[in-house]
């Protein structure tokens, strides 16, 4: 997809703003990674917009001229972290917007750290309301556990084709009170490449018993995926089921 080469015309910033984030709707398609359901979901407010990476030159660009304040949005999806970013670190530091539905990160190569954003995206949680989503990132044990304890308060955490390093059992035991997450998804985290379940299965054991720390969660949990994980079903449903997520529906 071509990038719009746009410039912040006389009439102001904030009709170029407005003019460019109707382009960005018209533009919506391919690069929304949502099933159709999720994406109904986040159409309800009619002020919110699928907002792509191919833009951040431009925004970055206006707020050096003159800051601006980027409204609430529906999506962000950022694609292709092949090496560090500094313009969505720039954008993560100074024009987050007032509020998002979903953020959504995804490098199409092998996982990547996502230590150089880490930080960045943990202080703009607040900010974030429904779901946050990690595709193909490195994420440490210290990372997993302020993930899941700062993203407490949106309904969908996604951990998709991440390397997760789970040594010990995580307390979260005293982290996880009023949360409102219902979905955990941990697709393709489980092959070779990535956290290697099959083989790691005393970290797979780990991350699971340290989520039931939890009372919480384990009455507020509905869903768990766990497909192409390379994991026994018959046993991995046994094992969660065991461990007190009797609610959840497990996807494996």
């Amino acid at each position: 997809m071509e990038k719009t080469q746009n410039s912040c015309p006389e009439e102001g910033v904030e009709k170029y703003v407005f003019k460019a984030q109707k382009e960005f709707e018209r533009r919506i398609c391919a690069s929304v990674h949502l099933e159709e359901r999720n994406a109904r979901n986040f159409t309800s407010d009619s002020s919110s917009l699928v907002f792509y990476f191919w833009i951040l030159e431009d925004l970055l660009f206006i707020n050096r001229i003159n800051p601006i304040t980027i409204p609430r949005l529906n999506k962000i999806i950022v694609h292709d972290f092949s090496k560090r970013n500094h313009k969505f670190e720039s954008f993560l530091a100074n024009c987050f917007p007032i509020k998002v539905s979903g953020l959504f990160l995804q490098s199409r190569h092998d996982t990547v750290p996502i230590t150089p954003y880490f930080n960045h995206i943990m202080k703009a949680s607040g900010k974030i309301t429904v779901e946050l989503g990690f595709d193909n990132f490195n994420i440490s044990e210290k990372q997993f556990k302020r993930i899941i304890s700062t993203f407490k308060h949106v309904w969908n955490i996604k951990l998709t084709g991440c390397k997760l390093s789970v040594t010990k059992v995580i307390d979260f035991s005293a982290a996880l009170n009023n949360l409102k997450l219902r979905s955990l998804s941990f697709e393709r985290s489980g092959q070779v490449n990535r956290s290697n379940w099959k083989k790691n299965i005393h970290e797979f054991d780990n991350l699971i018993k340290g989520l039931a720390t939890s009372e919480d969660l384990k009455q507020s949990l509905r869903w768990i995926y766990l497909k192409s994980c390379r994991l026994n079903k018959e046993i991995t449903k046994n094992l969660i089921t065991s461990s007190g997520f009797s609610n959840a529906k497990i996807y494996i």
